[in-house]
């Protein structure tokens, strides 16, 4: 008789049996090595969206929900008692349902303490940061978060400018203070969160442990004018506290990326936080591994806020060949930063790269506060971090109208480009907040949703507004707050939803089809003859208000009236009075193949065409009967599912960049066919295609209203 199984064996069979129930194919190709620092009995896991209730099906498998983290689909879990982390990323991340699996790595900040002080604050002067106060000194409305050891917020030099959440500030309804009646007030999931959150405790209490945090908060908004201590880059600027370190310097995984989505959820419910701080980093890990991390910082992002990271104190390191986390990751909304000296140069300790380093700050030998109301000189890339992040909220305070891609390029285009920093980051140069708030972008009309809705009704309908219209469609983006993803989305689906209207199906779009079933048309017709033919057919028509279909009706029957009789349709190679009814009708319905398909057939079926020629028969030369029969193969359904792709594209130029697609700066259909392709490709889904998205940031349709 064969002994019975380990105990180790039933169990790990057992959770094997069990996670399979959850369903779904696992999307994990990480290797199984585990390098790097990382929390004992812990793992981060990634379950496949459509498995509801993911925290209950783990804990079927013997694993302990620590908590969960929805924006970016991960969950912190704790793995059964004895199973290494190893053995855990190795047993659960080839299961049915895990779209990842990784450690919960540890992230050290970056700073060396330094006890001589200075008397100056060099790195503002370095950066020109009182030239530019001439322009602004900061703004109350701009938020940065802080992500670090916790900020001492009663900080004589910092206390005025320190965030405080709105939600859990004033008196309840009980009258007892919200900032200590331990109810979750706001109803974002944290108690008493007045000045920030805790992550690595798991509490609302970020008040710094080692001064680190602090530090950074002062070169960041230091009270200035205030005739007391230092002054930050901001003199008036709010500090968001997010503690996701420990008193040894340590974060973990979940700790940070609890942060950043903390972060993003504060600024979805309406605060204007447009800046992180993150003066920490290193776990040693591959890419891919912390990818729960990469996921929270590019949520982060979409939602409008620029992640300023430090590029870490490696001496000499080149993260172009050895990546430094989360510095390294390559997400648009990262800016990666070195540590310069008082003479510009790299600071000895400072890590580089030509690719992966934006720029430089000032990083060595940094005054700036510390707990308990005193101050004190650190050096390293962590005091290099928020003289940028600090830029990055002056510049917001400057324009607010800035999107994080604007306010990235302009601190990395304006630096002052030094030789010593030629090859060691991307833009060769050291931060210049005086040139950057002076070539800050203006504000773009196009930008704003009352002016973007307008030009689609004069570009798409050509007509202005009506009120009940405007309202509805500028609604669809004002009320995503300030979502910089959600706005992206809904500028995207409303532009696109002018074309999919009823109102431009029957103007614009019937236009398109009468040309094409006449003259195979396609993209060669010329948007001079487009634009007064489908003026003609929408003028004064708008829908929904009475006596539109009747108009509407009328504009359609003098339109193909009047189409019948031109020059080019009556011309001896197109339509001449001669041809006979099935001539007429079969010419026509000749041009009504499958683009993709030609061999299909023409679009009216036997019956249909026959109805036609019986039509027309009585009166093969009357223009009101070649007008009937011209209108209806025009609005035959399948006709119109046939061409409804290379219309969509055509209107891209037409509507938003107001030209023929060979037109200049193209000459030819390049543009077009790959436009045609890629939606063809995607099955007419514009927002996979990326097709509206590519046209509405173009530079030449921006450039049509004034500026890139």
């Amino acid at each position: 008789m064969k002994p019975p199984p380990h105990k180790s064996f039933i169990l790990s069979s057992l959770l094997m049996l069990a996670l399979t129930q959850l369903g779904g194919d696992s999307g994990s190709t990480q290797p199984l090595i585990v390098p790097g620092e990382y929390v004992a009995g812990e793992l981060l896991i990634k379950v496949h969206a459509d498995n509801s209730n993911a925290s209950e099906k783990l804990s079927r498998v013997g694993l302990e929900t620590i908590g969960s983290f929805a924006a970016a689909g991960w969950h912190h879990v704790r793995l059964p008692p004895g199973m290494s982390v190893e053995e855990g990323v190795a047993r659960y991340r080839s299961l049915s349902g895990i779209d990842g699996v990784q450690p919960n790595f540890i992230y050290r900040t970056e700073a060396t303490a330094n006890d001589p002080r200075l008397n100056e604050l060099y790195g503002l002067n370095k950066i020109q940061a009182p030239v530019a106060w001439d322009t602004t000194t900061g703004s109350a409305n701009v938020v940065v978060a802080v992500i670090d050891l916790g900020v001492d917020y009663n900080h004589e030099d910092l206390s005025a400018n320190i965030w405080r959440n709105p939600g859990e500030t004033g008196l309840d309804s009980g009258g007892q203070d919200k900032a200590v009646n331990t109810i979750d007030d706001d109803g974002n999931g944290y108690v008493d969160d007045v000045f920030g959150v805790d992550t690595i405790n798991h509490d609302s209490n970020p008040m710094d442990d080692s001064g680190h945090g602090t530090h950074v908060s002062g070169t960041i908004g230091g009270i200035g004018n205030n005739g007391t201590g230092i002054v930050g880059v901001n003199w008036n600027v709010r500090i968001m506290a997010i503690k996701s370190h420990g008193a040894d310097g340590n974060g973990t995984s979940a700790s940070v990326v609890e942060a950043f989505q903390y972060a993003a959820m504060m600024r979805r419910r309406g605060i204007n936080l447009r800046v992180t701080n993150s003066s920490w980093g290193g776990a040693p890990e591959a890419a891919e591994y912390d990818q729960a991390l990469k996921d929270a910082i590019d949520a982060a992002g979409n939602t409008g806020i620029l992640n300023v990271c430090a590029a870490g104190n490696n001496f000499d390191r080149d993260n172009d060949a050895l990546p430094f986390y989360p510095a390294s990751y390559d997400s648009p909304s990262i800016i990666s930063v070195a540590a310069s000296d008082q003479s510009d140069n790299r600071a000895s300790f400072s890590s580089r790269g030509a690719t992966s380093v934006d720029l430089a700050a000032p990083g060595v030998l940094i005054l700036s506060t510390l707990r308990g109301s005193t101050y004190g000189i650190f050096s390293g890339t962590s005091m290099a971090t928020p003289h940028v992040a600090g830029a990055a909220a002056l510049l917001w305070a400057h324009a607010p109208h800035l999107t994080v891609s604007q306010v990235k390029a302009t601190l990395m285009n304006n630096v002052d480009v030094l030789p010593q920093w030629s090859g060691l980051t991307v833009t060769g140069g050291r931060l210049n907040l005086a040139r950057a708030v002076q070539n800050t972008p203006a504000a773009h009309p196009i930008d704003g949703p009352d002016f973007f809705v307008r030009r689609h009704y004069l570009d798409f309908l050509s007509r202005e507004p009506d009120p009940a219209g405007l309202a509805f469609w500028t609604n669809q983006i004002t009320r995503c707050g300030l979502d910089a993803g959600c706005i992206e989305l809904k500028r995207i689906n409303v532009s696109a939803a002018f074309f999919l209207s009823i109102e431009f199906q029957h103007t614009g779009y019937l236009v398109y089809k009468a040309n094409q079933a006449a003259f195979n048309s396609g993209e060669q017709l010329r948007l001079q003859r487009f634009l007064p033919d489908t003026q003609e057919i929408g003028r004064g028509v708008i829908f929904g208000q009475p006596g539109a279909d009747q108009l509407l009706e009328s504009n359609k029957q003098s339109f193909f009236f009047h189409f019948v009789q031109r020059a080019a349709f009556l011309g001896p190679a197109a339509y001449p009075t001669t041809l006979t009814a099935e001539q007429f009708v079969d010419k026509l319905n000749g041009n009504t193949l499958d683009p993709l398909n030609p061999g299909s057939g023409p679009a009216l079926t036997p019956s249909e065409r026959d109805a036609l020629v019986a039509q027309l028969a009585t009166g093969p030369a009357s223009p009101t009967l070649r007008a009937q029969v011209l209108r209806t193969i025009s609005e035959n359904g399948l006709f119109s599912q046939r061409q409804f792709n290379k219309a969509f594209v055509l209107m891209q130029y037409f509507g938003y960049l107001r030209r023929n697609p060979d037109d200049a700066p193209d000459l030819t259909f390049t543009g077009y066919n790959f436009w045609l392709a890629k939606l063809n490709q995607f099955n007419g889904n514009f927002i996979n295609a990326e097709m509206v998205k590519a046209f509405l940031s173009a530079s030449e349709y921006r450039q049509r209203f004034g500026q890139p």
